[in-house]
């Protein structure tokens, strides 16, 4: 199975969380500085305020943004915004009187500014009229992680593994990619509800996901563990009460002409940011019950371009390598980093985790006292390549070159580790 975070999405000319969060400040006023400003304090002082590290970026910014523009009025106060009252020795009521107007004006321009970025990579395939740049990335780099060549995948090689994708991320390139440039079907937690539109479900794909798939299957599992831009929430009345249903837009620049229309948007911001009341109504909990148990049940993981920021994804991680250390599927394995290769043999299962810098990944996993993920991923040191040069609007002339470049460093990485067979060539999957 394969993890991706937002470096999977960088080489598109989306940012990754920390420019994100630079490039949206860069644009507020003065007024609007200060009181971001002030919601960022009280984010880095929460381990001490309530005992919790809070991260301050885009998702906690929003929960809060919707607290006090009360988006979210007639239910219970995020985490985040909890902590800001306490921090400040404020209260709600008072902070949404003055600050009401201010908020919701940000968090427009924010939601606003997260479209336009995510969606940049889809309007220039548009304009282009051809995908073929997403294919440019995806394509090798799945059949490498795979074992085989993309028109090839199927149970005899590892695509039982590569199949089932998780991302966090908003965008909807994988998604594009695997219906503008491929044969294959995309099941993405969507079915035809009974008035026929698109409604979130994941009954169905949670089926697919306990069995192991027919030789002919040749289906992309594709689940949003933040929300994604083409999904949006839609209450209505239920009974003596209201329930809130998700449902799958197909042109999301029309629909989110409307203003109005972007209290729909679905980010599930991670459970410590809004908490256990919001978090139960979305999908995010099942969402992360879906990871677990296909976690559980898969014999590699493939983490790209995640920072694990999310303690919750984390927790699931941690919990489920601890369970296949318990079983002994997986070792403990040496502090050396560089030289953990040698000892690829020990473990049945093998997460896999590309990054820049292997040691600094490694301090880091160990300072959120992810113990158990620090002892036993294998580092793949790359760093993508840009497909799309967003300065010249146009697809990078150097990219092939420089991404050959990296893919044969992630080929040599994998047979180090046992995952490709030695004698494996990187012209087996271009």
């Amino acid at each position: 199975m394969i993890l991706l975070g937002a470096g999977a999405s960088v080489p598109f000319g989306i940012p990754a969380m920390y420019d994100f969060t630079l490039q949206f400040e860069r644009g507020l006023n003065s007024d609007e500085k200060r009181f971001v400003e002030a919601i960022k304090e009280s984010l880095q002082k929460s381990n001490s305020t309530i005992g919790f590290h809070l991260t301050y970026d885009l998702e906690t910014l929003m929960a809060f943004l919707s607290d006090v523009s009360e988006e979210r009025s007639s239910k219970p106060i995020s985490v985040v915004t909890a902590n800001h009252l306490v921090y400040n020795k404020l209260n709600i009521y008072d902070v949404k009187k003055r600050d009401r107007d201010l908020a919701k004006r940000i968090l427009t321009s924010l939601k606003y500014l997260i479209l336009k970025k995510c969606m940049y990579p889809i309007d220039f395939g548009i304009r282009e009229r051809t995908f073929m740049f997403l294919d440019k990335f995806y394509r090798p780099l799945l059949s490498i992680l795979n074992g085989a060549k993309l028109p090839d995948f199927n149970i005899r090689t590892r695509f039982y593994n590569v199949q089932r994708v998780f991302s966090t991320n908003w965008d909807v390139c994988f998604k594009y990619w695997v219906n503008q440039c491929t044969q294959f079907n995309l099941s993405d937690g969507t079915k035809l509800g009974k008035d026929g539109n698109p409604l979130f479900d994941l009954t169905d794909v949670s089926k697919r996901l306990e069995n192991r798939p027919p030789e002919a299957d040749r289906t992309f599992v594709h689940l949003p563990l933040h929300g994604s831009l083409d999904l949006i929430k839609s209450t209505m009345p239920k009974g003596y009460g209201q329930t809130t249903l998700i449902y799958k837009i197909p042109d999301i620049h029309s629909y989110y002409k409307s203003e109005e229309n972007l209290k729909n948007m679905l980010i599930a911001y991670p459970f410590e940011a809004i908490g256990y009341n919001e978090a139960v109504k979305s999908p995010f909990l099942d969402l992360l019950y879906l990871l677990r148990e296909t976690m559980q049940r898969e014999n590699f993981l493939f983490i790209i371009g995640y920072s694990l920021r999310d303690p919750s994804v984390g927790s699931v991680i941690e919990e489920v390598l601890s369970n296949k250390c318990s079983n002994g599927k997986i070792f403990p394995l040496s502090s050396n980093i560089k030289e953990r290769y040698k000892e690829a043999n020990k473990s049945s299962f093998k997460t896999v985790i590309f990054t820049k810098d292997a040691n600094k990944l490694y301090k880091k996993l160990e300072e959120m006292d992810y113990e158990m993920l620090s002892q036993t991923f294998f580092p793949v040191e790359i760093e993508f390549p840009r497909v799309l040069d967003t300065d010249s609007n146009i697809v990078n002339p150097k990219f092939e070159t420089e991404y050959t470049s990296v893919l044969e460093k992630i080929l040599a990485e994998l047979k180090q580790i046992k995952l490709v067979p030695e004698n494996t060539e990187l012209s087996n999957f271009l």
